[in-house]
């Protein structure tokens, strides 16, 4: 770690392996563009760097050049005639640094100065355009979900006047259907299915309890141990004799 000596005065661990200097992603992009630029631990390690192209083997001087968020620094030129080889279906993640493999694209949430300048540079390239164009993706499902949106019900729109209006009981009831059974032709009629089945079983119950309490007072009226006349306690009078109950 170091401190730049720019007027920014960032702590960085950029090292430029030519000037010798830290360099903040600042004076990377506006001063040391065509420079060797490393970690200061790996300067650490081996200060030794080389001023040639890894591809062409070519004074990086010469010609445009690209710096990867890996730090590597390319002939533009030469990257793009070197990712050009790549077919046409090959996937974002299949476009690699050619020496440390690292990603050559960058994540969509990465914003710096060295970043933002790559996506530059690689937006003028065919082969790129579909490694920076990820960020389409997380719009899909947006785009997927505004015709389920957009679909409303005219009779439960909450408009300002009818905001705060007491909704009648079928409307309430609609709702309740549309939440759960969708409103597909499909699913209605799978729906209405289900409910004229809970129906049948009802009633099925129904009757069922109704014929069994039937049966249960029809036996009941014939059962002896109900009859008054077949139990000693109760004495019935004869020849007008008044009841009594011993």
């Amino acid at each position: 770690m170091g401190l730049c000596k720019c007027p920014r005065k960032k702590v960085t661990n950029l090292f430029c392996f030519e000037h010798r200097v830290n360099v903040c992603e600042h004076c990377l992009v506006e001063n040391h563009h065509d420079c060797v630029v490393q970690s200061y631990l790996q300067w650490l390690t081996d200060c030794d760097f080389d001023t040639n192209c890894p591809l062409c083997e070519k004074p990086l001087a010469e010609a445009e050049t690209i710096r990867l968020q890996c730090l590597h620094l390319l002939h533009w030129s030469c990257l793009d005639q070197w990712a050009q080889r790549f077919p046409a279906t090959t996937a974002p993640a299949g476009y690699c640094c050619p020496f440390c493999r690292e990603a050559l694209f960058p994540a969509t949430n990465q914003t710096s100065p060295m970043i933002d300048e790559l996506r530059a540079k690689l937006q003028q390239a065919n082969w790129a355009r579909a490694g920076l164009a990820r960020k389409k993706y997380a719009g899909a499902s947006e785009l997927d979900m505004q015709p389920l949106l957009a679909k409303s019900n005219d009779g439960d729109a909450d408009s300002e006047q009818n905001k705060y209006k007491r909704r009648p009981a079928r409307e309430w009831l609609r709702g309740i259907w549309n939440a759960k059974y969708g409103s597909s032709s499909r699913k209605q009629f799978a729906g209405c299915k289900l409910v004229l089945i809970a129906v049948f079983f009802f009633m099925l119950m129904l009757v069922t309890v109704i014929v069994v309490l039937t049966s249960a007072g029809t036996g009941a009226d014939n059962d002896p141990l109900l009859d008054p006349m077949n139990n000693p306690n109760i004495r019935v009078a004869i020849d007008g004799m008044s009841n009594s109950v011993q």
